[in-house]
């Protein structure tokens, strides 16, 4: 874990990254852990940021189910009554850790070429080359719809407190974040679905007449929401901006880590991470607190292989328990993680 300098504004802020179904098991073991250790409860966060799998880690804590629950079943033991009774009667998630790829469907087609290329002239950095290419990508044959109907049924409207689920518009590469004023109505259930439908893989989900894509083709964690207006094309009502963030990125790694798994593998973390070190840099020139959880090499080890299987999702949640918990014997770890979370 590495940390930051006081800031000076109220409030505490989560920011969850993408990183499939092992990316949502590292939330799940860490979030856990620091419950156990610290009496950190990530459901007290005045905002929370949850892009693709952390989406719906985010939505379930805004649901009322603790981290310490999230993680329950797969630290083998029973989660609290209050857990237990928000989680009885969901419906089981779907499988989607195998696409068939015969069921792909072409791209939307030349209009969302055209509006591609001129997003990226027009707006050159401000548009990730990845978003505008995702409108570009084949259309994939899986409704991520019934892989998060879980999330749709614990929590189907949006509350008073800040939950921030960032998408990607496919007709231009746009980031657009749910949750705020100006975004299209929606449901958080519906809204983390288009946060998660990765191109190629999942169906694009359509929103008020219009189809979004996977939020982490913008960044892996969009922390930047913390310091800077949400992008959605419309005047929106301003992110509340914390004193103090901590960010989980199952997509990047620690510094130092060397188990990067394999050559596209190891690509993409050290562009997630290269984009999280851009997001703590803004974030504390803004004079933020920032502590960034990434996963180390002991985690890197079983999480390496398809982010979409389940088949490690027990192993993930145990791994990233186990770790934060050895950092946090660290006095130092710990002193800074309980001034950032205001313990």
């Amino acid at each position: 874990m590495t940390g930051g300098t006081d800031g000076s504004s109220p409030g505490f802020g989560l920011v969850l990254g993408a990183g499939g179904v092992i990316g949502q098991a590292f939330h799940h073991g860490v979030l856990a852990a620091l419950q156990d250790e610290l009496g950190f409860d990530a459901r007290r966060a005045d905002v929370i940021v949850g892009t693709s799998a952390g989406s719906l880690v985010a939505t379930m804590l805004r649901a009322g189910v603790s981290g310490a629950d999230l993680a329950a079943s797969a630290l083998r033991r029973s989660a609290t009554p209050q857990g237990h009774a928000l989680l009885a009667g969901l419906p089981r998630p779907v499988d989607t850790g195998r696409p068939d790829w015969r069921r792909l469907r072409p791209p939307a087609g030349p209009l969302v070429a055209g509006h591609a290329a001129w997003g990226l002239v027009r707006h050159g950095r401000r548009t990730p080359v990845a978003a505008l290419a995702a409108g570009l990508l084949p259309a994939g044959g899986i409704d991520i719809r019934l892989a998060v109907a879980p999330v749709a049924a614990a929590l189907p409207a949006f509350g008073p407190e800040p939950l921030l689920l960032p998408a990607v518009r496919v007709v231009d590469g746009r980031r657009v974040v749910f949750g705020t004023a100006g975004a299209p109505p929606t449901t958080p259930g519906l809204a983390a679905a288009a946060s998660c439908a990765v191109p190629g893989w999942f169906s694009p989900v359509v929103i008020d007449g219009v189809a979004y894509v996977d939020g982490g083709a913008h960044s892996p964690t969009n922390a930047d929401l913390l310091v800077a207006p949400p992008d959605a094309g419309v005047p929106a009502r301003p992110v509340p901006r914390p004193a103090r963030v901590l960010i989980l990125s199952p997509m990047s790694a620690a510094a130092g880590a060397r188990k990067l798994g394999s050559r596209g593998e190891a690509m993409m973390r050290r562009t997630s991470s290269r984009r999280l070190a851009r997001e703590v840099r803004a974030l504390r020139e803004a004079g933020v607190t920032v502590v960034e959880r990434s996963p180390s090499d002991d985690e890197l080890e079983v999480m390496a292989g398809n982010p979409l299987s389940g088949k490690r999702r027990r192993t993930v949640v145990q791994r990233a328990y186990e770790v934060t918990t050895r950092q946090l014997a660290d006095p130092h770890v710990r002193a800074v993680l309980q001034r950032v979370a205001d313990l």
